[in-house]
């Protein structure tokens, strides 16, 4: 097909028409242009929504099942990346979103500690803790037992997350303790 738009009209029309197509699959490869990175997030963003863990290894399974394309592995791996960031943001997005939130916590909870910890050069997220006033005002009717307990992030910025919790006096009594913090 081959076609121009009209400078004085700005309408387009074609010039050429072949309706025989006379090229076969293999047209379709991994260096096919138009399967690109951003194609394939755009093909599997909705796969995606539903199933954020989709891996790269069945992007190439779909791509060559339903489209007969075959595509490089490193390609499939980007696309799934990008189709992340368009649904869940980008962690330096994230980095971003974190900070606001810190600040925002602290001028609505004043006497809470939020501590932010990063690399001034690079601006990569180091560490970072937070004890609200309460959580730190209870702990003086709790047990003097402390319980920690850490997850494993295991994205592109690899960490780990603790928690800590106690059992207050009255043996995990939750009602007891509101009644005396009302005191």
């Amino acid at each position: 097909m081959h076609g121009r738009v009209d400078k004085l009209s700005g309408f387009f029309y074609i010039r050429h028409f072949n309706s025989v197509h006379d090229c076969d699959a293999s047209v379709l490869n991994v260096q096919h242009s138009h399967a690109s990175s951003s194609f394939i997030g755009k093909l599997v963003l909705d796969e995606v929504h539903s199933r954020p863990s989709k891996h790269p290894v069945d992007v190439l399974g779909d791509m060559n099942g339903l489209y007969g394309m075959s595509i490089s592995y490193k390609r499939a791996w980007t696309g799934v990346e990008k189709s992340k960031a368009d649904l869940f943001a980008d962690y330096s997005t994230s980095f971003d979103e974190v900070c606001w939130w810190v600040e925002t916590a602290r001028s609505s909870n004043p006497d809470s500690v939020f501590d932010i910890d990063f690399d001034h050069e690079t601006k990569r997220f180091v560490r970072m803790f937070v004890a609200f006033r309460a959580s730190i005002y209870s702990f003086n009717y709790y047990r003097p037992l402390l319980f920690l307990d850490g997850a494993f992030l295991k994205a592109r910025h690899k960490g780990c997350l603790l928690a800590a919790s106690t059992k207050d006096g009255n043996k995990d009594s939750k009602v007891e303790l509101d009644r005396r913090l009302e005191r």
